[in-house]
């Protein structure tokens, strides 16, 4: 038990897994800061925010973004490390209102996280790019993830990768956010089931983008393949069965 608490506490834990494998990825890679040097050392961990992370404008979600503090003669200077993401971030969100839409759509809200995070917000946290977490299987890097607590599937929280094109942020922002709302429906995450919870999931990307068509992107990993099993996963078969949801929502209404 002790060996595995540490994968079951959340990114803003610094005893948690995440939290200790972010702080060894960011000390060995190029933030893109001058002022982070290697004469100059990470003397504080570095950690989540715990008192200034952005809120959304309705008060569901919260973005955290990391800080580094160091002493510099013998003066603490703190560097906001992808603040500007987590603006972005937020500035969608309370321009997209995904959360009220899923809510409008779905008539539930994401499992309760109780105080994790510091509030029972549903919590975003931007990790670096080369983020050994948001690593494929195949080795490819992926856009962000949505992760349950405690291992149990019900409360979750998100982690989106820092480096994204605006379009990817929204896009990936609104997709495992729905991941979050799926889980109060106690979907099972097992592979039969990954082309529903994936399908849908890229669905809703064009449920609050529907001009962005970023989810035309996984057509070709589908459509070719009757002969493939739908219960199949891999090379984004699953995210490709989209198409069924898509034809469902310009068919029928929400009713």
């Amino acid at each position: 038990k002790e060996t595995l608490a540490p994968y079951f506490k959340r990114p803003d834990d610094l005893e948690s897994y995440i939290s200790q494998k972010l702080n060894s990825e960011a000390q060995n890679q190029d933030l893109g800061f001058g002022l982070i040097k290697a004469a100059q050392a990470f003397d504080r961990p570095l950690s989540y925010k715990s008192d200034e992370a952005l809120v959304t404008a309705d008060g569901k979600i919260r973005v955290w973004y990391l800080e580094k503090k160091e002493t510099i003669n013998g003066r603490e200077n703190i560097t906001k490390i992808y603040y500007p993401v987590a603006e972005k971030i937020v500035s969608n969100l309370n321009t997209d209102h995904a959360y009220a839409q899923y809510v409008g759509l779905l008539g539930k809200i994401p499992p309760s996280d109780g105080v994790l995070g510091g509030d029972d917000k549903t919590d975003i946290y931007i990790a670096p790019a080369n983020y050994s977490l948001l690593r494929n299987s195949d080795g490819s890097s992926s856009l962000g993830v949505n992760a349950p607590d405690n291992g149990t599937g019900g409360s979750s929280f998100i982690i989106i990768r820092s480096n994204l094109n605006d379009k990817d942020l929204k896009t990936t922002t609104v997709h495992e956010l729905f991941h979050a709302f799926q889980r109060a429906f106690n979907c099972w995450l097992i592979k039969a089931n990954w082309w529903w919870i994936e399908g849908t999931a890229v669905w809703s990307e064009d449920f609050i983008y529907p001009k962005d068509n970023s989810e035309q992107g996984y057509v070709e990993n589908f459509i070719p393949k009757p002969e493939l099993s739908l219960f199949k996963n891999g090379d984004n078969f699953e995210y490709g069965a989209y198409t069924f949801p898509f034809y469902l929502s310009k068919t029928y209404d929400r009713m």
